[in-house]
């Protein structure tokens, strides 16, 4: 799971440009342990942000597919605004309805 981070979108970037601060190693790291584990799925949290049209989860789901990881192999959930929201929504996936 990779919780959100901050990003900024345009889509006339590189998809990783568009992610800022602590957001890359972040999302680097997600990529490596899923490679670690075949089968498993790579989750993106994080609503959207500011005057931003694209949440961070599928900011994070775009770069991770940019870097090779196979969209069917991801999860978005977009509705988390914070940390305690995202950690809600992967214990209990039905409030979600996302996945």
């Amino acid at each position: 799971m990779v919780l959100g981070g901050g990003y900024t979108w345009n889509p006339q970037w590189a998809p990783s440009s568009n992610l800022i601060n602590n957001s890359l190693p972040r999302l680097n790291e997600g990529i490596r342990l899923w490679r670690e584990n075949p089968g498993s799925k790579l989750i993106f949290t994080g609503g959207v942000a500011k005057t931003n049209t694209v949440s961070t989860a599928e900011v994070g789901a775009r770069v991770a597919q940019s870097l090779g990881v196979p969209r069917e192999q991801i999860i978005t959930l977009d509705l988390p605004k914070d940390t305690e929201e995202e950690a809600a929504a992967v214990k209990h996936p039905e409030s979600t309805g996302d996945w």
